[in-house]
């Protein structure tokens, strides 16, 4: 029961921060420009790539879990970093490539887009921010 409320909790913050974070400006220009590509090609919400990045890894590329294989600016997994980048690319892209901002941008930036693409409209019915409805 405990871990049942620790993950309800957890949700609830995610939520509350992806409602009132502003897209974090970081201070690579080009990474925010990057980012705002990859959102108008998959027709995502503005801004929403920054708060994933901010959420997940503070905006560190760098940054890996101590209790799981998650790594990189969006910490992916290593099953999900293979199967996203193989769908994308044709062939997994090397587990250290979850370190780069670019290539891991690319990779979430195609993720958001395919479950928007499957459960987008069922967002929208449920009246779902539709940045908050793509990350939880």
């Amino acid at each position: 029961m405990e871990m049942i409320i620790s993950r309800f909790l957890a949700v609830v913050m995610s939520t509350i921060v992806l409602l009132v974070l502003p897209a974090t400006v970081f201070a690579d220009t080009s990474l925010s420009q990057v980012f705002s590509q990859l959102e108008q090609m998959y027709q995502l919400p503005s801004g929403i790539l920054a708060k994933v990045a901010q959420i997940e890894s503070g905006g560190r590329s760098s940054v890996c879990a101590g209790s799981s294989s998650a790594c990189g600016l969006f910490q992916w997994t290593t099953g999900s970093w293979g199967s996203y980048s193989k769908l994308l690319y044709g062939q997994s892209l090397s587990l250290s490539e979850r370190n780069s901002p670019l290539e891991s941008a690319k990779v979430t930036a195609y993720e958001l887009g395919d479950i928007k693409s499957k459960l987008g409209s069922l967002i929208t019915q449920a009246n779902v921010n539709m940045t908050v409805g793509l990350y939880l």
